[in-house]
Formats: C-alpha cells, structure tokens, sequence
C-alpha cells in the first residue's frame, strides 16, 4: 500500500505540472512514490511495529509527497533541482531522523502501531571471580 497516489499529487500540482516530471508516464509517478515509501518506512523500522502503516498520518502523507517530488527532479533535472524542493526534501528526512531517534513523534500514530518495547544487547561475562 502507497502512502500517496496520483489524486493525492493532483491536489497539490497541476496535472501539467505531474506530466512534466514523469514524462506523461505513471510508471514513473508510481516508481518515486515506491522510493519514497521505502525510505520512510526504513527510518520508522525502530519505531513502528508494522509496516506499511495501515493508516497514514497526514505528515507522512506529505512526506511522502515531498521525497517522490525530489525524487522525480532528480530524475530529470538532477544539476537543477530548485530550493524549495530541496528544502522540503531536507526538513522530511530531518524529521525522520528525528523520529528514528526519539527525539520527535508522528502525530496520528496510535500506540498501537508503536513499538514500545525496550530491547538492549548485552555481552556475554568473559571474565568472572573463577577465571585465571
């Protein structure tokens, strides 16, 4: 399951807009937004216990808007992808990272789909009173 799709692009730019940067061909849309799903959902990995998300918080909805339109200048104007672009790119993998973290919540996760346990490594005991 796609966290966008091409209505979800629709409403955010027009149908000229879309055409240009897939080169009229929806493999093309379908193929950035399957990037971007995979790359957001390898930095939820730690925090989310099943993915993909079933439900779709907006801010993922938008990230994953954000990251396929990067993707999508990339693939045809890579020396020339403009700012704002760029900048939305960066803030939604900032954010990811932050998530990652801990540092930063997705505001719509239920803590259902949350992976709250706590795991830890630990080493096996080398040297004890017993050992020479």
């Amino acid at each position: 399951m796609a966290y966008t799709d091409k209505n979800y692009f629709l409403k955010k730019i027009s149908a000229a807009e879309l055409n240009k940067l897939t080169g009229a061909d929806d493999e093309n849309l379908i193929a950035a937004i399957a990037f971007a799903d995979s790359m957001i959902d390898s930095y939820l990995t730690g925090v989310v216990k099943t993915l993909p998300l079933e439900t779709v918080p907006d801010v993922i909805k938008q990230f994953s808007y954000d990251i396929a339109i990067f993707s999508m200048h990339d693939r045809i104007q890579y020396t020339d992808i403009p700012d704002w672009v760029k900048n939305k790119y960066d803030s939604a993998v900032f954010f990811l990272k932050d998530v990652a973290r801990g540092q930063a919540n997705i505001p719509g996760l239920t803590s259902e789909q949350k992976d709250e346990s706590i795991s830890y490594a630990v080493n096996e005991n080398v040297f004890n009173r017993g050992t020479v």
